[in-house]
């Protein structure tokens, strides 16, 4: 009896101990945050269903958020982390190199947990804007205590001084947030830049028409592909998520041959091709009507296939690491032209 007092007791105390090492490891966490803020640095999580096309709109599949953060300072600086709790439940990233002065968009990852409305804690890493190009270490971090706040709907309207329309931006405009992507220089007659987008530095997005394109663009463009439109997506993939982790995806050239060979063995009707732009592999599909196979597997067995049309399309990843993704409704060989007119 005395023995199984004894390990009763010793376990309580391993426990009540695990929970103060915990508890005070927490806290240490949480104490070097601080409510001192030099940089003026501002942020806020909004939901703006706009934005849920435009995180990933050629996999929606990938889509693992539908909320963003918006930031901001009165001195330029840059994001390294942020730690967003809404009761016991966070979300954080770190590694980050989001400049203030990157008019853009961060997605939040897992961030589809809490709502409009929820209040939240923010806490982020910062530190000043410093010039790469000098050679000396970078500056000590800042750890900042944002405070509370909720989650706010549709966050350009939270922003009343915002004049900005951010889903028809001019190329000038697109370009002060992400300055990596390439225009191009030739496109087919009766055909001219309508609208971009860039919401972060690490992506951008054009439509190229000959006709005029309606408000809300980014949220129908499968169909203003579909009414003869050009679609140009670019990732800046190296820079999203840092060379390292870049380099586990493998080579440009066995990536574009991944995806041929996985079409030919899901879908072979699209009949995809590998070609060359600017001697970059590439992997293209011309536009056809009832070519693409869609399948549906259910748990009973029951297998339902229906025949779709595709649109044309190109993709391939350049030396720089950024993926560029073409989709039109155009034939394939004009479509190929303004890839390759891409500067």
């Amino acid at each position: 009896m005395k023995t199984r007092l004894l390990i009763i007791i010793g376990i309580t105390i391993t426990v009540i101990s695990a929970i103060a090492v915990g508890f005070f490891t927490l806290s240490s966490d949480d104490q070097q945050y601080s409510k001192e803020n030099p940089y003026g640095f501002s942020a806020h999580v909004f939901y703006d269903p706009h934005f849920l096309p435009i995180m990933c709109p050629i996999q929606t599949d990938d889509c693992g958020t539908h909320l963003q953060l918006s930031i901001r300072s009165d001195v330029p600086a840059i994001l390294q982390g942020y730690k967003i709790c809404s009761g016991f439940s966070c979300v954080s990233q770190d590694h980050m190199q989001f400049s203030t002065k990157d008019s853009g968009i961060i997605p939040i990852f897992d961030g589809n947990k809490w709502n409009v409305g929820d209040k939240i804690s923010l806490k982020v890493q910062v530190v000043t804007e410093y010039d790469k190009g000098i050679t000396h270490s970078q500056p000590e971090p800042f750890y900042i205590d944002l405070g509370e706040s909720e989650i706010a709907e549709d966050g350009f309207n939270a922003e009343p001084d915002s004049k900005v329309n951010v889903m028809c931006m001019t190329l000038e405009k697109s370009k002060d947030t992400a300055t990596f992507f390439k225009i191009p220089s030739y496109l087919p007659d009766g055909y001219s830049f309508k609208c971009s987008f860039s919401g972060t530095p690490y992506e951008s997005y054009m439509i190229f028409h000959n006709k005029k394109v309606p408000d809300g663009w980014i949220s129908n463009y499968p169909e203003l592909i579909s009414d003869g439109a050009i679609f140009i997506f670019q990732t800046d993939e190296k820079r999203l998520v840092g060379e390292k982790e870049f380099a586990i995806y493998g080579s440009a050239t066995q990536r574009i041959q991944d995806t041929y060979d996985g079409v030919m063995v899901e879908n072979p009707s699209l009949h995809p091709q590998l070609i060359q732009i600017n001697g970059m592999l590439a992997y293209a599909v011309d536009s056809c009507n009832d070519c693409g196979i869609q399948t549906a597997n259910f748990t009973d067995g029951t297998v339902i296939q229906k025949h779709t049309s595709a649109e044309t399309k190109i993709k391939f990843i350049d030396e720089n690491g950024v993926k560029y993704s073409l989709q039109a409704g155009i034939p394939l060989n004009e479509l190929i032209k303004v890839a390759e007119s891409l500067q």
